[in-house]
C-alpha cells in the first residue's frame, strides 16, 4: 500500500512492510494493507501427546541439564556434549569420544511387555561402526539399542525375556544430514521408520523389555566402553511414548504441524489533513495448527518528512501464539505539512 500526497506536487512513498520473525528467522513479510498468510515448517511433534512420557527438545542452548518438557521430570545430565544449532532451535553435539547424556532410569520409561515408541532426529558427523544413537541396555538381559554402522545404515535391537529382535533395519544416515528415526514396539511386532516412512516390520513376541540400566543418548551402556561406540554428530527432538504410535502419527511427527501466520495492516482514517492523525492497526493471527514461539512482528514506519510518529508501538514480541490466537497493536501518525493525504 502506498500513501499518496494529494496536492500540487503529488508524490508517493512506501508505507511500511510488516515482518514477522521467529527465533530461527523470518517467517513472513507482508506489504501494508494486504492480508498475508504465510506457511512455515513447524518443529517435530505433529502427533498426539497421549502417552508421552519423556520429551527432550534440546532448546536450552546452555548448561549441563537436558530438560524433559513432557512434565514428567525425566531430566538428563549432559556429559561433555556441547550446544549447537539444531534442526529446530538447538541441539547437542557429541564428539564420538566420551560425550553422552544420562537420562536416568525412571519407572515410566520401562514398559515391561507393553508397547512403546522412541522417536529422535540425528545428524551424524562420520561413519563408524556401532556408534549408539540411544541405548537402554547394558549387561542386563533386556532392553533396546539404536545404533549406526560404518556403511551408513541404522539398526535396532530389542531384547526381551522371550526372544531377541536383532539387527532390525531402521534406514540409513548421511554425513551432516538430518534424518528422523522411530522405533515402535507392540506385543507382537516391531516397526521402524525413517523420515516418516515405514522401513521394516519384524514379527516377534519379545516379552518383557525392562532394563535396570539408565537411558543413554550418544553412548553404549556400561558393559561396553570402547570409544567407537560413542556417537559423533548431533541429536535433537527426542520423544518417548508408552504406546505404539500409528504410521500416520509417525508421519505427522516427522512433518510437524503446519505453522501459518496471518498479518493484516489497516489505516484509519484513510484521509487526513495537516495536523490530523491516523491510526495504523496491525493484527497478527495464528491461523495454523501449531503453536508459534518467540515471534517478533515489526512494521516499517514510513520515513517521510510529511508524517511524524506520535505514539504507540510499531513492533511487538510474543513468547507464544497458540492456534487461533490473535494479537493487535497500533501506532499513530500525524501530518505536519499542508495538504490532503489519501492513505487508502
Amino acid at each position: 500500500m502506498q500513501i499518496q500526497v494529494r496536492r500540487r506536487n503529488v508524490r508517493g512513498f512506501a508505507f511500511g512492510l510488516v515482518v514477522a520473525l521467529l527465533a530461527s528467522g523470518i517467517l513472513a513479510a507482508a506489504g501494508g494493507g494486504v492480508v498475508q498468510a504465510v506457511q512455515a515448517a513447524g518443529r517435530g511433534g505433529g502427533g498426539s501427546d497421549e502417552g508421552l512420557v519423556a520429551e527432550w527438545r534440546f532448546d536450552e542452548g546452555a548448561g549441563s541439564v537436558l530438560h524433559d518438557s513432557s512434565g514428567n521430570g525425566n531430566d538428563g545430565t549432559i556429559h561433555g556434549a556441547t550446544w549447537t544449532e539444531g534442526k529446530f532451535g538447538n541441539a547437542l553435539r557429541f564428539d564420538g569420544q566420551d560425550d553422552f547424556v544420562d537420562c536416568g532410569n525412571p519407572p515410566n520409561i520401562n514398559f515391561g511387555s507393553g508397547d512403546f515408541t522412541v522417536y529422535f532426529m540425528a545428524k551424524p558427523a562420520d561413519f563408524h561402526n556401532y556408534q549408539r544413537f540411544m541405548t537402554k541396555y547394558a549387561s542386563s538381559p533386556q532392553g533396546w539399542i539404536i545404533y549406526g554402522d560404518s556403511h551408513g545404515k541404522v539398526w535396532a535391537n530389542v531384547i526381551g525375556t522371550k526372544s531377541t529382535a536383532k539387527n532390525i533395519p531402521m534406514g540409513t544416515y548421511e554425513i551432516d544430514a538430518w534424518h528422523s528415526y522411530a522405533l515402535v514396539k507392540t506385543s507382537n511386532q516391531i516397526k521402524t521408520y525413517m523420515d516418516g516412512h515405514l522401513i521394516h516390520t519384524f514379527n516377534a513376541y519379545v516379552g518383557d523389555t525392562d532394563a535396570s540400566t539408565n537411558l543413554l543418548i550418544g553412548k553404549c551402556g556400561s558393559s561396553c566402553v570402547a570409544s567407537h561406540t560413542y556417537l559423533k554428530g548431533l541429536i535433537d527432538e527426542v520423544q518417548i511414548y508408552n504406546r505404539a504410535l500409528t504410521a500416520e502419527e509417525i508421519k505427522q511427527q516427522y512433518e510437524g504441524k503446519q505453522a501459518e501466520l496471518t498479518l493484516t495492516k489497516s489505516v484509519s482514517p484513510h484521509t487526513i489533513k495537516q495536523g490530523q492523525t491516523t491510526t495504523v492497526t496491525l493484527t497478527v493471527e495464528n491461523t495454523g495448527t501449531t503453536e508459534l514461539r518467540d515471534i517478533e512482528v515489526a512494521d516499517e514506519v514510513p520515513a517521510a518528512a510529511d508524517l511524524t510518529f506520535v505514539s504507540g508501538e510499531s513492533a511487538k514480541k510474543y513468547d507464544s501464539l497458540k492456534p487461533e490466537d490473535t494479537r493487535v497493536f497500533q501506532y499513530i501518525l500525524e501530518t505536519k505539512e499542508a495538504g490532503r493525504f489519501n492513505l487508502g
